[in-house]
């Protein structure tokens, strides 16, 4: 993950907080709709409660107020119960439910109207709090009314309790939903975005060689992007061939003037002019490694690029082998050769030739008697090497080969450029060489490149 992270984790982390909001607020509507539910039920059992206990009010042959059908409800017989009523007459004591025992409950001055009822916070047994509703009743002939308050309470722990034990429930199941939920979200998120990894297979496959442009069946959302991605692919090919014609052409163009200059330093070598003859051959030599210098980069600069096809290794060898074998036929050379059929190149075969040859070419100069190639292909990586039994090249010097193309000996013939430019080809594709004494005696080159992206 670079960047601005990781695009799964910004969509996971905003439906999780999408989801957070969500359930918190509809938690809160639930909790306050559930909280409003019982206390309404409170009233509805209270108001159902006075109503028993109004229909029951008498007149005894004394007339004494009397209570004869009082609720069923077993609660306003045990003591300190939390369900209560009283029935309030001036200068007569309370009748009381058997559940307030000694307590009683005292009310607020309201002056009520028959049949209105009013709903309280009042002060139990005990001190606990409870939802009361007082409702006032004239009873009488109407020369002599008596006036009855009658109040019914409920104790507000019961309606607590009740609203806590749902706000558990309530918890648990909101948190099991949320998990379920960003699962579920997980499940999308890597489902939506499960096309983006098909492009990433389908570009490591451009860029490993499998294939040259990018293809598969992707959504119809991506298809602007794929499909500007195999334009910007087939327009780098164009380029880099465009690139490597020009530097034929370059190189076509300055092989005759070179030719001409070379015969014009042998001409005045013969007619004695020896000096002139030799500043000509240098300048003749600075002109032809320049050139050969420029070729290699323009070359390596389009040798990393993205459209490459895997070319096999061992048919390439054999070609350059036997080439170089009738170069140097005189000289009995023995070539030995074990390269991996499997082992592939990711690039362009005209790279691989330039790779291989140069370094072939470099051991069949300086080999006595044998040569080895071998080549094997591991997952994700590309080994050559190439051993002579040669006179080798010191440590302290193989930097300067790889870096300068600065040639060691000047007995033989070329430009001192080789070993160079394999550098620089190898560098763009993002491999490695390595210079060493080899296990026959003399030089041993090994190159090392990724056959896959990292």
């Amino acid at each position: 993950m670079t960047g601005s992270g990781s695009l799964r984790l910004r969509l996971l982390a905003a439906a999780a907080c999408a989801v957070a909001v969500a359930l918190a607020i509809s938690g809160t509507m639930l909790d306050g709709i559930f909280s409003r539910y019982i206390d309404e039920r409170a009233v509805a059992e209270l108001t159902n409660h006075a109503n028993q206990i109004l229909a029951g009010i008498e007149r005894d042959s004394d007339g004494q107020l009397q209570v004869t059908s009082a609720p069923a409800d077993p609660r306003f017989l045990t003591p300190n119960s939390g369900l209560y009523w009283q029935i309030d007459q001036n200068g007569v004591q309370p009748k009381r439910s058997r559940s307030l025992w000694e307590t009683v409950l005292v009310l607020t001055n309201d002056h009520l109207p028959d049949g209105i009822v009013h709903r309280h916070e009042l002060s139990g047994p005990s001190g606990a709090r409870l939802i009361a509703l007082e409702r006032s009743l004239t009873i009488g002939p109407t020369s002599a009314p008596t006036v009855l308050l009658l109040t019914v309470a409920l104790d507000r722990q019961e309606t607590s309790a009740a609203v806590a034990a749902f706000r558990t429930v309530l918890m648990r199941s909101l948190t099991v939903l949320g998990l379920a939920l960003i699962l579920a979200l997980w499940l999308q998120v890597a489902i939506g975005l499960y096309p983006l990894n098909a492009v990433k297979q389908a570009l490591e496959r451009v860029h490993s060689g499998a294939q040259s442009r990018l293809e598969g069946a992707f959504p119809s959302e991506i298809h602007p992007l794929v499909t500007t991605m195999n334009a910007l692919l087939e327009r780098e090919q164009r380029t880099i061939e465009r690139a490597r014609e020009q530097a034929a052409d370059l190189a076509h163009g300055f092989k005759t003037p070179l030719t001409v200059l070379s015969a014009v330093s042998r001409d005045l070598q013969r007619e004695g002019n020896g000096q002139a003859a030799a500043e000509l051959d240098t300048q003749i030599d600075i002109m032809g490694r320049h050139v050969q210098r420029e070729l290699a980069r323009t070359r390596t600069q389009g040798s990393a690029a993205v459209g490459r096809i895997s070319v096999p290794v061992a048919p390439v060898v054999a070609r350059l082998v036997a080439a170089l074998e009738r170069i140097g036929a005189g000289r009995g050379l023995t070539w030995e050769i074990a390269v991996d059929p499997a082992a592939t190149f990711p690039g362009h075969e005209n790279d691989l030739l330039e790779l291989i040859g140069n370094i072939a070419d470099n051991a069949a100069k300086w080999a006595s008697s044998r040569i080895a190639v071998t080549g094997t292909q591991t997952k994700g990586q590309l080994t050559l090497c190439i051993d002579d039994d040669g006179p080798g090249i010191p440590e302290d010097a193989q930097t300067d080969v790889l870096t300068r193309g600065r040639r060691l000996d000047e007995s033989r013939d070329g430009t001192g450029l080789g070993l160079s430019i394999v550098a620089r080809l190898v560098e763009a594709y993002g491999g490695k060489v390595a210079l060493s004494r080899s296990r026959l005696g003399g030089l041993a080159v090994r190159v090392d490149v990724p056959v896959s992206p990292a």
